[in-house]
């Protein structure tokens, strides 16, 4: 997995019509897809100073399909800007917490990943 764009996230208004999610690949093992996405909003919300725009819920995360907990599994996946404050390497800082996850491979886009897309 390779570190994030070093570019700073696009401001409010640019987000708003353009790169609006963050993408980023998700490594895990012995976690299944919606634990795993649970876990992370969790310590988004611990590091976060404020709970504005809508909270922080697995149910702002996107994928692409579900892997089980059995063996490594690699999955593109999405959150919507404000979960990591738009700094994406509020995402990278997670990898020293999270046992058995490894989030990279980050960039900012202006689509959510969906159920059926293949990364």
């Amino acid at each position: 997995l390779e570190d994030v764009d070093s570019a700073p996230a696009p401001c409010k208004k640019e987000r708003k019509r353009e790169k609006r999610f963050l993408k980023f690949v998700m490594a895990k093992t012995g976690w299944d897809t919606m634990a795993a996405l649970a876990s992370i909003s969790r310590l988004l919300a611990q590091n976060a100073t404020s709970s504005a725009h809508g909270g922080y819920s697995h149910k702002k995360f996107g994928f692409c399909g579900l892997k089980d907990k059995s063996g490594v599994t690699f999955q593109q996946c999405s959150v919507e800007a404000h979960m990591c404050g738009g700094d994406a390497r509020a995402l990278l800082e997670l990898n020293q917490r999270l046992e058995g996850i490894r989030l990279g491979n980050l960039e900012w886009t202006t689509e959510s990943c969906k159920m059926g897309e293949h990364a």
